[in-house]
């Protein structure tokens, strides 16, 4: 009937200037998007940054520069709906099928922004969890190698001390028993084996203390014992006068 039909001239009318206007709009997006530092520039930007071989931080920025570029050119474009809908509504002549064409363009809009809003804290989110893993994974490769290098210098270590050792051991057997000079090597012979111990791995307070208290202990017992030979001697000594 005539209402019927007057409602689908109304929807083809405001069809019609949906298209018109999507034409003028979508044109005028494109030559935005085309200026420096538009959403096509930035998109420039990335392909060069990647083909470069930038860091991922710069990729990233770049590529949530080019979010927010397309947020600030979808809220322009949603501006023409707008403007277009305020307009009509203004001079009388907007009618329910142009109301609700436009509407539902301006929501559509939106939605591709408030999209695009969530994919800017997406990628934050994203982004900072790979930093962490980042920073976790640097933390392990830099204790890793710490690790690798005191061990390589606690072998090195060790090297030097086990050779001092064996030279301590060969004057050893060059001197003569019982002497004063025997006595000193001895000792430097209980030191040296002490440093040995000393130089292993993630040793206890209490086990430093204790490996140095023994070293003690053991070099007053040569001492004694060499004094206890000396006084022996010393008195056959004056036995035998």
């Amino acid at each position: 009937d005539g209402a019927t039909k007057s409602m689908e001239d109304q929807k083809t009318a405001a069809d019609e200037l949906v298209n018109s206007l999507t034409d003028v709009a979508n044109a005028a997006a494109a030559a935005r998007a085309a200026e420096a530092g538009g959403s096509d520039d930035i998109k420039r930007q990335i392909i060069l940054a990647q083909a470069r071989g930038k860091n991922s931080q710069q990729v990233f920025e770049l590529e949530q520069k080019l979010r927010q570029q397309e947020i600030r050119e979808l809220r322009i474009l949603g501006q023409t709906y707008l403007q277009e809908y305020q307009t009509r509504k203004k001079l009388g002549t907007l009618s329910v099928a142009d109301a609700e064409v436009l509407a539902a363009k301006i929501e559509e809009i939106n939605k591709q922004g408030r999209d695009k809003n969530t994919e800017i804290l997406a990628a934050n989110i994203t982004r900072q969890r790979e930093l962490d893993e980042q920073a976790l994974e640097n933390a392990k490769k830099r204790q890793e190698a710490n690790e690798k290098a005191a061990a390589t210098a606690r072998a090195a270590k060790l090297q030097e001390l086990q050779d001092n050792l064996a030279f301590l051991e060969l004057d050893l057997l060059a001197v003569k028993k019982n002497s004063a000079e025997e006595l000193d090597l001895k000792k430097k012979i209980v030191r040296a084996k002490r440093d040995i111990e000393l130089n292993a791995e993630k040793l206890s307070a209490a086990e430093i203390a204790l490996i140095r208290a023994k070293a003690v202990d053991e070099q007053l017992k040569l001492q004694k014992e060499f004094n206890e030979r000396a006084t022996a001697a010393q008195l056959q000594g004056q036995i035998d006068t």
